[in-house]
């Protein structure tokens, strides 16, 4: 995946921002071509590391990156990047899908390969309120670690997706925060909120759709 400085701000931008072609800092046309990978002028350069990091969460679809402005690119290792899709509300008993698709950030970008030794962690406690029903593709081996749940894959394509089905088990606002680790990679995550109503609740608002 492009990294793109932008040449009025600084604020590095990937090509799969939801801005893209325009700067997700200050909303100016990036430069495109070979004029992108063209360096700043010494006295716009920023005077230290920048991290930027974009957060979209949404019932399509949501995109989370992270990256460094200034890294050697010699001994700097990848960062990971998760776009993940899942609906926000769900009844209590009721599956729910979510979908998680892993990528690296690289400048210039790198032919496609696996990611060595990967694995998703999920917290424990938030599977104690998600009932796991199925994981895809299958991991190679789950282990327990902490507070979380590991389930490691010995490879995995980039641009793979992961679809996990869950059963919703308690009801309330629900925090996910799912983290994928690689070797020579920045770990990546993607977090989201979803509402699980209990059965009473739907029972509720259905009674009073009727009476409007």
């Amino acid at each position: 995946m492009e990294k793109i400085r932008c040449p009025q701000c600084a604020v590095v931008n990937l090509e799969k921002f939801v801005s893209f072609p325009y700067c997700a800092g200050c909303g100016a046309l990036l430069p495109q071509g070979k004029d992108a990978a063209a360096p700043l002028p010494f006295w716009r350069r920023p005077l230290g590391p920048l991290l930027w990091v974009t957060t979209v969460g949404c019932a399509a679809g949501g995109i989370v990156a992270a990256t460094t402005a200034f890294s050697p690119a010699s001994i700097d290792p990848d960062h990971i990047v998760i776009y993940g899709q899942t609906p926000h509300t769900v009844q209590v008993g009721h599956l729910l899908t979510i979908r998680l698709t892993v990528d690296t950030i690289e400048n210039p970008p790198a032919p496609a390969q696996n990611l060595s030794d990967a694995k998703l962690r999920l917290s424990g406690d938030w599977l104690r309120k998600f009932s796991l029903v199925s994981l895809m593709p299958p991991p190679d081996e789950v282990t327990l670690g902490g507070n979380g749940r590991y389930y490691h894959y010995m490879a995995l394509p980039r641009n793979a997706q992961l679809k996990l089905t869950v059963r919703a088990v308690q009801p309330g606002q629900q925090h996910l925060k799912a983290v994928i680790y690689a070797q020579q990679q920045y770990p990546g995550s993607f977090r989201t909120t979803i509402n699980v109503l209990s059965n009473s609740t739907s029972r509720t608002r259905s009674d009073a759709s009727h009476l409007n």
